[in-house]
């Protein structure tokens, strides 16, 4: 799992650490009405779902973060 942490950071060029597998925080399902772990990002000062891709996360890129999150600011 890490090695897979640490290659979607390599595809986002962002920090491992910015990436994390967990469930959603309060329980609260994902932006597909997904329930259970999610890939996550810290972004815009919060963790935030990663977007879906139907190739898989390794397939996530910026402008897909940025459409379903916004710009950073």
């Amino acid at each position: 799992m890490d090695d897979l942490r640490r290659q979607i950071a390599k595809n986002l060029d962002i920090n491992p650490d910015r990436l994390r597998y967990a469930p959603l925080e309060d329980g609260v399902p994902g932006r597909l009405n997904t329930e259970g772990v999610h890939w996550q990002i810290w972004y815009r000062e919060a963790w935030r779902e990663l977007p879906w891709h139907h190739e898989g996360p390794l397939y996530v890129t910026r402008g897909m973060v940025q459409q379903w999150w916004g710009s950073p600011e």
